[in-house]
């Protein structure tokens, strides 16, 4: 009895202000929850820190109405981190002929008012993600994070999470 229609626009440029590459999106949301309408938005940016440079920052924000916020119990959330391209060599695995990375990153999320089990309205999370191209079509991408007061946890200060990705390019 739920759905979330999402509409984007983004701009993209191979050197923005001398640093290099970077994404710019914006996301607007439209839900119907059970005959409710609600609406969100949110800003996406990922930019390389310097047109050679292997590092690399990315920020994502965003906030829901309370009837948005009801379908999936988060009012508003914010991350942002950095992304080193080509970690560990110059050919080979983790490099950038594989498009390999690795990237480290905070985030933080408000629990909508609606959220029954709430029993933290703000949680924290640290991440630790990598991109390991395993086949030139295949890539595996494990993640763990660490969420400190989870919102819906009442037993427990902190949950890790661990999850492991297969992306097959075409």
């Amino acid at each position: 009895d739920s759905w979330v229609h999402l509409a984007e626009v983004g701009w993209m440029t191979q050197d923005f202000m001398g640093m290099g590459p970077g994404t710019y999106r914006l996301q607007y949301t439209f839900t119907d929850d059970r005959g409710n309408g609600g609406m969100g938005a949110a800003f996406n940016m990922q930019q390389r820190m310097g047109k050679n440079s292997p590092l690399g920052f990315f920020s994502r924000a965003g906030v829901m109405d309370e009837d948005a916020a009801a379908i999936n119990n988060v009012k508003a959330a914010a991350s942002a981190g950095l992304v080193l391209q080509a970690p560990f060599t110059g050919s080979g695995w983790g490099s950038k002929a594989n498009h390999d990375q690795l990237a480290f990153g905070f985030t933080w999320q408000r629990a909508a008012n609606s959220y029954p089990d709430a029993r933290n309205q703000n949680e924290y999370g640290l991440e630790l993600s990598a991109v390991i191209q395993v086949t030139p079509t295949f890539f595996l991408q494990p993640d763990v994070q660490y969420i400190f007061n989870p919102a819906g946890q009442t037993d427990r200060s902190g949950e890790f999470v661990f999850q492991l990705q297969g992306v097959f390019r075409f």
